[in-house]
Order: structure tokens, then sequence, then C-alpha cells
């Protein structure tokens, strides 16, 4: 997801389009890219869109404190903003472009013999991965 805090997009105004991603300052996570690019979906087919870094890190951790701070947009994973959203300290943008979301798995061998605390591990992940990244994608 594309965000930034609200007084950054107050001062700076909205992205409409991914293309305007060239007028603002980004924030990117680690990427062997120069410049970095962002996957998107545009016209129904995945995208990747340069934009113009005004600081990488090594972390979405990162990247979100830098954003709440106003240095610019970032894209981070749902999953990782979504008390930020919650609590107001940062605004999505371009939810219509955004890509659809890579699966989660979890996997492991059951044979003649599975293990109860194995399926009860399973099914302790299975409930907190839709509780958290259901947040955007309904699950």
């Amino acid at each position: 997801m594309i965000c930034a805090s609200p007084g950054y997009l107050a001062e700076h105004g909205t992205a409409q389009r991914p293309d305007d991603l060239l007028q603002h300052a980004t924030i990117s996570t680690a990427s062997s890219e120069r410049p970095p690019k962002w996957p998107f979906r545009i016209d129904g087919r995945e995208h990747l869109v340069d934009v113009a870094s005004r600081l990488n890190v090594t972390s979405f951790n990162a990247a979100i404190i830098a954003a709440e701070q106003g240095w610019g947009l970032t894209q981070v994973p749902s999953y990782q903003i979504r008390e930020h959203l919650q609590s107001g300290k940062l605004t999505c943008i371009l939810d219509a472009f955004e890509i659809a979301p890579e699966p989660v798995q979890v996997v492991y061998v059951e044979g003649r013999r599975g293990s109860s605390k194995v399926r009860t591990f399973v099914d302790y992940c299975v409930d907190a991965l839709r509780q958290d990244l259901g947040f955007y994608a309904g699950v």
C-alpha cells in the first residue's frame, strides 16, 4: 500500500495516478534497482513504476516511521500499517492501483504420525493471519 502522513499530503498534494509519484518524495526499502520501481495494477495489468527516492531504508518499520514524520510516500504491506491507518498517523493513496496481494502459506510435512502440536500451531497461524492480513483483503 502507498501511504503518507496527512501532513505530507496536505503540503504536497495527493498523487492521483502512479505516474504522479515522480513529483513526490518517496521512501523506498532496500532495493538493488536504481531508481526503485514500485508495482501497480494499471488497466488490469501489473506495471513497475519508477520512483524518485528521497530516502532509502532497510526495513518497512523504518519506512513507516519516516512516512509518519512527513518525509514522503512509502509502499509497505497493509498488515504492517493497520494500526497507523486506524490511528490516523498514515493515510493510504492510490488504492485503485494496488496489485493483488501475495498469498501466505503455512507449509509442513504431514505423515501417518501427524503431530497434534503441529496441527495446533497451523490452526493458530491460520487464525492469526486471517485477522492480520484480512484487514484489507476481507479474508
